[in-house]
């Protein structure tokens, strides 16, 4: 699943507030660091299930990830995009929502 979306976009999608917009688009999306490809641009969102994805930022930036979508405070580079959000679900349920509407 190729997104191409804009990093305003995506901010748009999840009314969410960030730090600073990259040029790049986005091209997938992660929730587990473990899929992780550094050959594509993706931003991961930090869901809380049974495990706490906010645990597992620094992992994804250390896998090539720079955008992040969170509902916490998370301690990053400052090359690192951080999109703050009310709930991670919610967010990228709205994501799934647009790409299927495309």
């Amino acid at each position: 699943m190729n997104l191409n979306l804009t990093h305003k976009k995506l901010v748009d999608l999840v009314e969410g507030k960030y730090n600073f917009l990259s040029e790049q688009n986005i091209e997938v999306i992660y929730f587990d660091t473990r899929l992780i490809s550094a050959q594509q641009n993706g931003a991961f969102f930090a869901l809380k299930a049974r495990r706490d994805g906010h645990d597992f930022v620094q992992k994804a930036y250390e896998k090539g990830i720079k955008t992040f979508v969170v509902s916490q405070a998370v301690n990053l580079p400052e090359d690192a995009t951080v999109i703050l959000v009310e709930d991670t679900l919610r967010a990228l349920q709205a994501v799934a929502q647009y790409h299927r509407e495309r």
